[in-house]
């Protein structure tokens, strides 16, 4: 098992912040391994290791794939437990859901699982798989994402074609993941963890922002899980300002 967090040249400053969250939240023995391109002017935390895909400029502009496949081909296990770098952790972890999810993807009993249940008409369209689990329709759109994940590693690299940005991942592989007879799971009775997509089109998330601020209780989601504490609220706006470099 590899856990990887992706990150680029213009979004690098936001793995100081991810960091944070990643280990308040899971385990700050958990080793990371960040893939970029320009090493961090800053020091990562002790369990953070810094891989560089190369010079970001040799890849075609928004290049997600091409620079990291190799890389991650080449990290040790068969299973991968991936993460964008702005989406930051806002609750603990549930152990032994990862763990059992972890077993069913190494298991091969299943291809995928999500950490989080996805929105609510994924959710709602989820059938019964095991105990403490659902899983994904087969027709079902967006079964090929970003969203956290533990994955087969074999099955993530099937769809991580050199040339294609973050987008490109989800949108064009939408047919083909299709009725691919991928296993795809997300947790039941609670998700195995929540985060705040901090971050959208390269600037701070305002539009989720404004959820929180109407909220009494700092909620931005369509479920209780999706909500802030204080200390995190004012941590995470701390970023209002932040711009993709």
């Amino acid at each position: 098992m590899s856990f990887v967090v992706f990150t680029c040249d213009q979004y690098m400053s936001l793995i100081k912040s991810f960091s944070y969250f990643f280990n308040k939240y899971w385990d700050s023995e958990q080793e990371v391994n960040v893939l970029g391109f320009k090493e961090p002017d800053f020091v990562l935390p002790p369990n953070f290791n810094f891989i560089s895909g190369g010079s970001q400029e040799d890849f075609a502009p928004k290049d997600f794939c091409g620079p990291f496949r190799q890389i991650i081909k080449d990290l040790p296990g068969s299973t991968l437990t991936y993460f964008l770098d702005d989406t930051f952790l806002i609750s603990p972890y549930h152990k032994e859901v990862f763990d059992e999810a972890t077993r069913l993807v190494e298991a091969t009993e299943a291809h995928k699982v999500q950490l989080f249940w996805g929105g609510h008409e994924q959710f709602k369209s989820s059938l019964p798989f095991k105990e403490g689990f659902r899983q994904f329709p087969q027709h079902m759109d967006y079964r090929c994402n970003l969203a956290p994940s533990v994955v087969n590693k074999d099955y993530f690299l099937q769809y991580f074609t050199p040339g294609m940005n973050v987008w490109d991942y989800e949108i064009k592989n939408m047919e083909k993941a299709r009725n691919d007879g991928a296993t795809i799971l997300v947790g039941w009775k609670e998700p195995i963890v929540s985060w705040f997509n901090v971050i959208r089109h390269g600037r701070f998330n305002f539009q989720q922002w404004e959820k929180i601020e109407k909220s009494d209780m700092n909620s931005f989601g369509w479920n209780k899980y999706q909500f802030l504490t204080e200390e995190d609220r004012a941590k995470i706006y701390e970023l209002r300002d932040w711009q993709a470099g």
